[in-house]
């Protein structure tokens, strides 16, 4: 397959939620399709970033479309979709926010109001979920029952409460704290919401228990050399689910060789291997 054979779509989710999710879909117009990847990403994360455009490329190349997508309250806007320009949405994003939009996309998916090219058949639908999004996508996947086919997690975090529910004393005292990102720069905050949320749903998001009676085929990959989360994190997520397969990728690291931007000619070797496996996991 070559280039010329690929076509991209992009458009607006409004329906379900109080902004807008942004989202794109990748297939090959030459290649009839049952096999759609939903692919959501992490903290300080957009649809947009690095080698995310050239994996799902490499993906239809594979036979399976792509579709990317911004969590509604990530930062960025239908206008500007690589600049965090809305940190007062960055700073009111959290976990019940985000398997809200994952389900607000499969539920617009399954009710096609999305429209999908007519080289699409029946689709069976893969999750994916890189970094925080990786338990966004756990969350969502045992929520939605049979709304989801198969789970694949890219360098997922596998606690929530210990990542990002700590609690601080002047956190809650001020109402925001702030990080900063390393890219640009920014200061960026996250309101006290982010706590309360995870506080409030502690069962919910008790990753160890949604996924000891999980029902649906999953596919942990993580490098070994990720600085960001380790990969630890993927042991204990396949402890979780002793079902799932694991992917350990030697000298793969947070972003398995990505980076923003990303102009080399060809995916690095780590991720070139994550998508070898993960097709052969969405093809068995």
């Amino acid at each position: 397959m070559i280039d010329q054979n690929l076509r991209k779509v992009e458009g607006v989710i409004k329906k379900g939620g109080v902004r807008p999710i942004t989202y794109d879909v990748v297939w090959d117009v030459q290649e009839p399709t049952d096999q759609l990847i939903l692919f959501v990403h992490g903290f300080k994360g957009f649809k947009d970033w690095g080698i995310w455009n050239a994996v799902a490329r490499e993906f239809t190349r594979n036979g399976i479309a792509f579709m990317k997508i911004n969590f509604s309250h990530n930062g960025t806007t239908p206008d500007h979709l690589e600049d965090f320009t809305d940190l007062e949405a960055f700073g009111k994003n959290n976990f019940s926010r985000e398997v809200t939009d994952i389900k607000r996309v499969v539920y617009a998916l399954k009710e096609n109001a999305i429209e999908l090219p007519k080289v699409f058949s029946e689709l069976e639908f893969t999750l994916i979920g890189h970094s925080r999004g990786g338990a966004s996508a756990i969350i969502a996947a045992s929520e939605l029952n049979d709304g989801i086919d198969k789970l694949v997690t890219w360098a997922a975090i596998d606690d929530i409460p210990s990542r990002y529910g700590e609690f601080d004393e002047n956190w809650k005292k001020d109402g925001v704290k702030y990080v900063e990102n390393g890219r640009t720069g920014q200061q960026m905050p996250l309101y006290f919401q982010l706590y309360s949320d995870i506080l409030a749903n502690r069962q919910r998001f008790d990753l160890e228990k949604v996924l000891e009676d999980f029902g649906i085929p999953m596919l942990i990959c993580h490098g070994d050399a990720d600085p960001t989360v380790d990969v630890t994190a993927a042991f204990n997520l396949n402890n979780f689910n002793i079902d799932a397969d694991l992917l350990v990728v030697k000298g793969g690291n947070h972003v398995f060789g990505g980076s923003h931007p990303y102009q080399a000619s060809s995916l690095p070797l780590p991720m070139q291997e994550v998508i070898i496996r993960t097709v052969d996991f969405i093809n068995d």
